[in-house]
């Protein structure tokens, strides 16, 4: 097997290259199988096959220089291989997380060689949540094989993001935050592999606001003949509530006064009337 055109030099001889006859000197340069029958002056004879293959192995299944976060499956059209120094056999698969590179060496020498990388799974199940008027709660899918994950916050989906907490489980509590401010998440898992970390892609991006809890233990109480009290568990940080009234439970309801304080006196009502 050779991998580049070939001179034939001979003497005292006549030679036929795949049945026709050559001078020395002669190139081949045509890849394929050959067979050459030597005749010399002195009546003997002899035939020797060669084979001229210039072309590399061609790799299938992973592409140089590119991440992957899925088991691969690797094949190759021709000669022996080697993963990460290893022997590989076509058709096999990589799923260890990290750098890899695969080698493949034809029988004339051609060889092809592919770096790539097995990262984690990108985080799924995205889904950023208000806990508090200053706080959001970010949570998503549990990663196979991750020893952590990275959490980066932008304040909008096209804006600039930034690391803002590192977390060994999926779950991520964002503090201090703006009320009513919108802020935007996406996160990415990594493995520790010696000094490295390898990576995921990010995942996809969720954005919400932090607002005031929902007032609890609501309570309307008759105060008089004409009015009605309404008291409610107080919300950390509200600076004021707004009161709503319907005559039905599932009709429109309308504001009726705003109150600092976790109560209100609503007044001037008919004796006997459901209010909600």
């Amino acid at each position: 097997y050779y991998n580049t055109d070939r001179t034939i030099t001979f003497s005292n001889a006549t030679i036929t290259l795949d049945g026709v006859t050559i001078s020395s000197g002669y190139t081949v340069s045509e890849e394929g199988i050959h067979t050459i029958v030597i005749n010399d002056n002195y009546g003997s004879s002899e035939t020797i096959y060669f084979t001229i293959d210039k072309t590399a192995p061609i790799i299938t299944g992973v592409t140089n220089n590119e991440s992957y976060d899925t088991i691969k499956t690797i094949t190759f059209n021709e000669g022996f291989a080697t993963l990460d120094g290893v022997s590989f056999a076509s058709g096999s698969s990589v799923s260890a997380i990290g750098n890899h590179e695969i080698s493949v060496t034809d029988l004339a020498g051609n060889s092809t060689q592919i770096l790539f990388t097995i990262t984690l799974n990108v985080p799924i199940g995205m889904n950023a949540i208000s806990t508090s008027y200053s706080s959001i709660k970010v949570l998503w899918g549990q990663v196979e094989g991750a020893d952590g994950y990275e959490v980066y916050r932008a304040l909008s989906r096209t804006a600039t993001y930034s690391l803002v907490g590192t977390v060994t489980v999926p779950s991520f509590l964002n503090t201090s935050l703006g009320t009513g401010t919108t802020y935007c998440y996406k996160t990415r898992s990594y493995q520790i592999n010696g000094t490295e970390k390898i990576y995921s892609n990010f995942s996809m991006t969720v954005c919400t606001q932090p607002v005031p809890s929902n007032p609890t233990r609501v309570q309307a109480i008759s105060d008089s003949y004409y009015s009605i009290k309404t008291t409610w568990t107080a919300v950390t940080g509200a600076s004021g509530y707004d009161v709503y009234r319907s005559t039905t439970k599932f009709g429109t309801y309308a504001m009726v006064g705003t109150a600092t304080t976790n109560s209100f006196m609503n007044t001037g009502l008919t004796t006997g009337k459901v209010y909600y």
